[in-house]
């Protein structure tokens, strides 16, 4: 093995670090004691889960945690029996076992969402074992304080974006670092315990992330070794897709159309949905109003919804000669979503950067070059003809992982290296804050003009922000450890989001959510932030509560709508 690959890597021996280590005395000072500092493997993981908990406590307490994408949502509802009234493992994207576990923990309680606790459970698990193999065994605080600032940035975003495709990625990744560290059984159990995780929940993400990754490890343990390392894993990765390819019934294909209505990819929405017989739905749980509503909820202009207008979609996601391949494609954008896509100009600096770092010799350098430019042509295959070069937080992942591997081996005797590692990450968060930052501002200036408006207007005496339903209660945490999966607000606010900043002008309105205010109310005025949103609440009230509704428009706003609201009792005719 080259010596640079070594150096690259370095050494993992407690026992070698504490022979190069300065023993220090009473009389040596603090910074030296902690510069001759070795972390040993309980102080290591003490440290670690005490960063992780305080990351979730500050992340919980300050911020809003969402889900990143509605499947989170949908794999939710399904799992506590939304869609068809019973608890239902057969999810779209995770495998039976992950749904079947689910089932069971409904099964316990209703009042816990158990999906997002153990995507949580996943995530920490995961971070906790790169905090933990990165930490251990290393000298001095230098290397302590760099591997968690680098951490800590990208891991408050994975933590307050739930979402699988994410967690499976991340635990992937987490397995990987454990793998290529991994000295004894038991470090080698239990990133086969990870992996697990990872392909169970979506096993997709584990391929990709092993496709991007896998050469490092290669040119680190060449080909026999790797194969010693990975044919477990493989082993067990093939039986759980198999018993997950058991699982695609007849009824799961029917109830994951209903529910994954959206997936424009699959297949086209309004001609599914519209050929589905009357006892297929009602199999499912849904009526013909609910599949009108559904329809409805995914998108924001009706007039698209026409076959025509989705076979269009699809041509330009999977352009011609490329059909075959077409789902791996989706599966690309989906997986590679977690890393972002990067100009060809980043993958070049962090391959220069590489190249000086690590002081590699120019074969390794051409090999780590031609891996960039074929994950760079990966990237623009996925994303076209929607290909947009920015640098993302998802970066920031990728290349701590990276720098944590590279440059903990010798620290102290690269202390500019450290710097430009912080500096680096450093740099990319604040790009990725600034991106945001305009969204953000937007947000709640529309927040602000709708508290405004009704502030001004106090014959408004109601007002909804179906933006804000998201946070029942007005409380951050409740939404995510309770389940809610009954009410119909839990399924708007999947798909239109929510903020604090409209869940604050909410507070202080002192304003009930929509359903609330409909079924409690004869007459009143209302808000939405689209125009259909009245003709989803008419229908639903006419055919799940018997009550008639009359929405007239009485001043539309830039941005939002405002209206006058009547109920009318229906009488239901009464059987002879």
């Amino acid at each position: 093995m080259p010596t640079a690959i070594k150096d690259y890597f370095g050494s993992r021996d407690v026992n070698q670090y504490k022979q190069i280590a300065l023993q220090p005395s009473d009389k040596t000072p603090m910074l030296k004691q902690l510069q001759a500092k070795v972390w040993s493997n309980k102080e290591a993981a003490l440290l670690s889960a005490g960063i992780l908990l305080l990351l979730y406590i500050i992340s919980f307490a300050y911020w809003y945690p969402v889900y990143e994408s509605n499947d989170d949502m949908s794999f939710q509802l399904f799992a506590t029996g939304f869609y068809t009234g019973q608890p239902e493992p057969f999810l779209r994207f995770t495998n039976i076992l992950f749904g079947y576990l689910l089932v069971g923990l409904y099964g316990i309680s209703e009042k816990l969402n158990w999906y997002t606790l153990c995507i949580l459970t996943a995530q920490f698990v995961s971070f906790w074992s790169i905090l933990y193999f990165s930490i251990k065994g290393r000298k001095g605080v230098l290397p302590f304080l760099f591997v968690t600032t680098l951490f800590v940035m990208p891991a408050w975003y994975v933590v307050l974006s739930i979402n699988f495709t994410t967690t499976a990625a991340l635990a992937s990744l987490a397995a990987f670092i454990v793998l290529s560290c991994a000295a004894s059984r038991k470090a080698y159990a239990w990133a086969l315990l990870i992996y697990s995780i990872g392909i169970i929940i979506r096993w997709e993400s584990v391929v990709m992330t092993h496709l991007i990754l896998g050469p490092l490890f290669l040119v680190r343990f060449g080909f026999r070794k790797s194969f010693q390392q990975f044919w477990p894993v493989a082993t067990v990765a093939v039986v759980f897709i198999f018993l997950n390819m058991l699982s695609v019934s007849d009824q799961w294909q029917e109830v994951a159309k209903l529910g994954e209505g959206k997936a424009l990819v699959d297949f086209p929405v309004s001609r599914e949905l519209a050929n589905l017989s009357e006892e297929q739905l009602k199999k499912a749980g849904w009526s013909r109003n609910d599949v009108d509503m559904f329809r409805n909820f995914f998108f924001e202009d009706t007039s698209i919804m026409t076959t025509e207008h989705i076979q269009k979609l699809r041509s330009q996601l999977t352009p011609p000669g490329l059909n075959p391949l077409g789902q791996w494609r989706q599966l690309l954008r989906n997986t590679i979503h977690w890393f972002g896509l990067l100009p060809p100009l980043a993958y070049l600096l962090l391959a220069v950067g590489f190249v000086l770092c690590l002081r590699m010799q120019w074969k390794e350098s051409l090999l780590l070059g031609i891996l960039f430019v074929a994950v760079t042509v990966l990237f623009a295959w996925t994303y076209l003809p929607r290909i947009r070069g920015m640098v993302t937080i998802e970066l920031t992942v990728l290349a701590s992982m990276l720098w944590i591997i590279s440059q903990t081996a010798y620290p102290s005797k690269k202390p500019w290296l450290l710097v430009m590692g912080i500096i680096a990450g450093t740099g990319l968060f604040i790009s990725e804050t600034q991106k945001h930052l305009p969204n953000a501002k937007a947000l709640r200036q529309m927040a602000e003009s709708r508290f405004n408006y009704v502030k001004e207007n106090p014959e408004y005496n109601y007002v909804v922000f179906t933006t804000a339903m998201r946070f029942e209660g007005l409380n951050p945490l409740k939404q995510y450890w309770t389940t809610a999966n009954h009410d119909m607000r839990f399924i708007w606010a999947a798909n239109l989001g929510g903020t604090p900043y409209q869940a604050a002008a909410l507070k202080r309105l002192q304003t009930p959510d929509v359903f609330t205010l409909l079924s409690d109310s004869s007459k009143g005025r209302l808000l939405s932030r689209y125009e259909f949103e009245p003709e989803m609440l008419r229908k639903y009230f006419e055919e799940r509560k018997n009550e008639s509704y009359t929405f007239k428009a009485i001043k539309p706003q830039d941005e939002f709508y405002v209206w006058k609201f009547e109920k009318e009792t229906i009488e239901m005719p009464t059987e002879n």
